[in-house]
């Protein structure tokens, strides 16, 4: 069945470009649909986020120029998330012959009654002109606010015509795919970094499933953190030759531990998915009971940034320790427990860089890691046989980690592509 946005294709829109796919702009929301039909209640909630965004003055693009820089980095408004932004930040920061542009947080939020004056009668033109394409009313409406990031992002009139190369943080991202449009459009070449970890399921239940941040992604490079990735992108539809595996921004300052990073406390700890993976969550915890019961060690739960810590308290048993505090890196977690368990999780290739015991739980055939036949268990026991072999670890580290000359692998990748494209 053909998905309702494909009608977005070959729409325009007045005040943006006329060679924008709309179809990828909105991936996002065509990937949601495929487990959440939509609904009159997203089309409310497309007005609801149009408003906000017209009416809320929350976010500020910064700009850190060097003096002859031949490529950009980009971080877009829509995708905006503290821990992501620093990742972002501390990575491209490294590159001293590159400009970065980025959006924050303001520190006072203002409200902007008078960019209503303008948005507003843009929404009515763009509805109409949706529907005389034949894109149906919800659709059109759920798709509204993406637009009006990008018009907002055309607004700033980036001038991005005298780089070599534009990377972005999220080519999935409505404001970063339409920004990597537009760089193609000008025979700019265009590469997304990673940011977490991708694989489709062969049934769809939400749309973590769907991993359309690698189906959808259309960068010239997609820079990925290990081979685990590449695999899943291949059989997603990239091109191997698109797909390079360089190692995870995030750990671009990280060098190799010298020994093993865990405590020697008898404590465990357990890193939770988000809400999302609740089936997931709750085998984790039953699990960290089990162990508990069997070997008395008490555990820590990590829940994930976008949870409020409270969700999963009436499943604690007395084994429960402490919720582990998420303005803690995950550094100083792993040196506060000795092992940890975990399930879908990207926190399982930090913690496998990191030379910290971690253990995955296998919950469903349909798991993230699925693929990955190394230091799984389903079983207590089965936990128990894996702490006595680290053989499975290293392995681990092979496949999901790749290296740890992180900056190194970046820094000759650039450099060859600015080699390239030499005048």
């Amino acid at each position: 069945m053909e998905s309702s946005y494909s009608k977005l294709e070959g729409v325009t829109f007045v005040g943006l470009p006329n060679y924008i796919k709309w179809r990828k702009v909105v991936a996002v929301k065509e990937a949601d649909s495929q487990s959440n039909p939509i609904s009159i209640r997203n089309a409310l909630g497309g007005f609801y986020w149009f408003l906000k965004y017209s009416l809320v003055d929350d976010r500020a693009y910064h700009q850190i120029k060097n003096k002859e820089s031949e490529f950009l980095f980009f971080y877009g408004k829509y995708n905006l998330r503290r821990d992501h932004l620093k990742t972002f930040l501390t990575f491209s920061k490294r590159f001293t012959d590159a400009d970065i542009i980025y959006a924050d947080f303001k520190e006072k939020v203002k409200y902007n009654v008078f960019r209503l004056f303008y948005t507003l009668p843009l929404m009515l033109v763009w509805l109409f002109q949706m529907i005389m394409h034949r894109v149906p009313f919800l659709t059109a409406c759920n798709s509204l606010p993406f637009v009006l990031y990008c018009y907002e992002l055309n607004r700033e009139a980036f001038d991005v015509s005298s780089y070599k190369f534009v990377v972005v943080y999220y080519d999935a991202s409505p404001d970063e795919n339409f920004l990597v449009q537009m760089c193609k459009n000008s025979n700019i070449l265009t590469m997304t970094l990673q940011h977490g970890i991708f694989a489709r399921k062969s049934v769809i239940h939400t749309i973590t499933d769907t991993a359309f941040e690698l189906s959808e992604s259309i960068s010239d490079y997609y820079l990925a953190w290990n081979e685990y990735t590449k695999d899943e992108a291949i059989k997603v539809g990239l091109a191997p030759e698109k797909v390079i595996v360089l190692g995870a921004p995030k750990y671009i300052n990280t060098q190799e531990p010298s020994g093993i990073c865990r405590s020697n406390s008898n404590v465990f700890g357990v890193i939770l998915n988000n809400s999302a993976f609740d089936v997931h969550n709750r085998r984790l915890i039953e699990m960290a009971n089990q162990i508990y019961q069997n070997s008395g060690c008490k555990y820590v739960l990590r829940y994930h940034p976008q949870m409020n810590g409270s969700e999963y308290k009436s499943l604690y048993s007395d084994g429960f320790f402490k919720c582990d505090d998420n303005g803690h890196s995950i550094l100083e977690y792993a040196q506060s427990v000795s092992f940890t368990i975990i399930s879908s999780s990207s926190v399982f290739v930090d913690l496998l860089l990191l030379k910290h015991p971690t253990y995955r739980l296998k919950v469903t055939p349909e798991d993230t890691y699925s693929t990955v036949p190394f230091n799984s268990f389903s079983t207590v026991k089965e936990l128990l046989e894996l702490q006595k072999n680290p053989g499975d670890i290293n392995e681990a580290f092979l496949y999901l980690c790749n290296t740890y000359n992180v900056y190194d692998n970046y820094r000759s990748f650039f450099d060859s592509i600015l080699e390239s494209r030499k005048n």
